[in-house]
């Protein structure tokens, strides 16, 4: 009679479906494009010509759109926790395809700015607000890396989408280039999240990151600042802060800021790209080696730097972003040619990429799932302020002074702060573990 072996092989993991979650959320990610200024940009020319406008005024209008599409954002955070990603991500879609739609159907300043709000909101805002939060509803320990890996793919997809616009614009005008990027959006989003998305890994019988029940987490992520929080062996504990919590903590404030400073100071030195350079003597033509410059160094980093924020403290990957982003700001003080301002874009490309690496993670394990959506929706808000206010901001200065220095210098000094109070980041003593 055969008999068992004394030590089974254990039975092996089912297929996690976080990977499939990771796509989907890369897909919505990249779908943010027509509301992203790398789209944007490429119908400038068909917006000014055809509402016939200044580039004052369609640059205001942008601003303007931006500003106000930060300020809905929290309640697409809370309808997401309500409702789940899944549902509230396809009610965003089909609005935002709609708003697409709108987009080139504008005739004058004031409903270009209404499209430019409907734009950022429904794309750049809530939409990339759901991605984030549907990855971090399916990882924890693994967050770091996944959320790099998401980024990369997503530079990628933003390296393809201008050129997919320039070819709409040519092959179709840009009127109906506009509404066919939107119907894309609907046709690759649509299908995925009816048949495919899910909200919770429960839905399938599995848990965070794919582990069994039980499974300790890492010391490195839970226990390096605060060890009695998370005793060692003690299977997750989701904090649970709500969003009231969560602001009443230092670190969040902390971690909130370094988002919009590193969007205000980053979309202030590529929109003056080419001022910048004819500040100094060089070609203007040359600012899309510098914009190559960035792009590929953040590619470069985000990966390692994601990898970095599932293993090391999140001050210190905080810490040594905001150092680079004061780097970046300060470099183009400095005499020289073009060199310089590569230099500039290096830094930040680096410290961007950090900053992308260990924020979205961070938030997720500080703060807890169970109100994740609204409390990344304020962080969002205010990083969506930042990209609009940072090239008037610049700008400003070059107009008010006859140079970019004071504004570079008013970066610098906004970095000091942040820098500071992220020496200080850790992990705030969770609402549902206090006795």
């Amino acid at each position: 009679m055969d008999q068992k072996p004394d030590n089974p092989a254990p039975a092996a993991r089912p297929f996690f479906y976080g990977w499939v979650m990771l796509g989907v959320s890369t897909c919505a990610f990249i779908a943010t494009s027509p509301g992203q200024t790398v789209i944007v940009s490429q119908f400038n020319t068909s917006f000014r010509e055809s509402l016939q406008l200044s580039a004052a005024e369609l640059s205001s209008a942008y601003m303007v759109g931006t500003l106000l599409a930060a300020l809905p954002l929290v309640f697409i955070g809370k309808a997401s926790d309500r409702f789940g990603p899944r549902r509230t991500m396809g009610a965003v879609c089909l609005s935002f395809a709609t708003a697409c739609v709108l987009a080139g159907r504008v005739d004058s300043i004031v409903t270009l700015t209404v499209a430019f709000f409907f734009l950022r909101f429904l794309g750049q805002g809530a939409l990339g607000v759901l991605s984030g939060h549907m990855l971090a509803l399916w990882f924890e320990r693994r967050l770091g890396i996944v959320n790099g890996v998401k980024l990369m793919l997503t530079q990628l997809g933003f390296a393809i989408t201008p050129a997919l616009a320039i070819w709409l614009i040519a092959s179709f005008g840009w009127r109906n280039a506009y509404a066919l990027l939107g119907a894309l959006v609907a046709i690759s989003m649509l299908p995925l999240l009816l048949f495919v998305a899910r909200d919770h890994p429960h839905e399938v019988g599995q848990r965070l990151d794919g582990d069994p029940v039980d499974e300790p987490l890492p010391r490195a992520i839970h226990e390096d600042e605060d060890p009695e929080l998370l005793p060692t062996g003690h299977a997750h504990i989701d904090p649970a802060f709500t969003l009231l919590q969560a602001l009443a903590t230092r670190s969040f404030w902390i971690l909130t800021f370094g988002s919009p400073l590193m969007g205000l100071i980053g979309t202030a030195l590529i929109f003056h790209s080419q001022p910048l350079l004819e500040a100094r003597g060089a070609d203007a033509g040359e600012s899309a080696a510098i914009l190559r410059t960035w792009s590929l160094t953040m590619m470069a980093v985000i990966i390692p730097a994601g990898w970095l924020a599932d293993r090391l403290p999140a001050r210190v990957l905080f810490s040594f972003a905001i150092t680079l982003l004061l780097a970046s700001s300060a470099i183009p003080l400095l005499p020289g040619g073009s060199w310089v301002l590569h230099a500039s874009m290096l830094g930040f490309g680096i410290g961007q990429g950090f900053i992308a690496g260990v924020g979205p993670p961070t938030v997720a394990r500080y703060f807890g799932r169970a109100h994740h959506g609204a409390i990344r929706s304020v962080v969002t808000f205010f990083g969506v302020a930042g990209t609009g206010l940072g090239p008037v901001m610049l700008g400003w200065s070059f107009d008010r002074f006859g140079s970019f220095d004071r504004g570079l210098q008013v970066f610098c000094i906004m970095c000091v702060p942040v820098l500071l109070g992220g020496l200080l980041l850790k992990r705030p003593e969770a609402p549902s573990l206090i006795d």
